[in-house]
């Protein structure tokens, strides 16, 4: 995976290329964008071999908080 980011305190933006061999679990190449803002992350990436898009969200839980 080769990615450029830019980073904040709490939030970062990523572009990235990612490629992989055809026995991979998800074969091809990719190319997308991923960032977070607090504990929200999201990913929006495309298949440049099957012409798909692919989109995640999350929300992260920072359990260390609770001590």
């Amino acid at each position: 995976r080769y990615a450029y980011s830019q980073s904040g305190m709490q939030n970062n933006l990523n572009a990235f290329f990612e490629s992989s061999n055809k026995k991979s679990f998800n074969p091809g190449n990719k190319v997308g964008l991923s960032g977070q803002y607090g504990n929200f992350n999201a990913e929006g990436s495309y298949n440049l071999d099957t012409k798909s898009p692919n989109f995640k969200v999350g929300v992260g839980i920072p359990f260390n908080r609770f001590r």
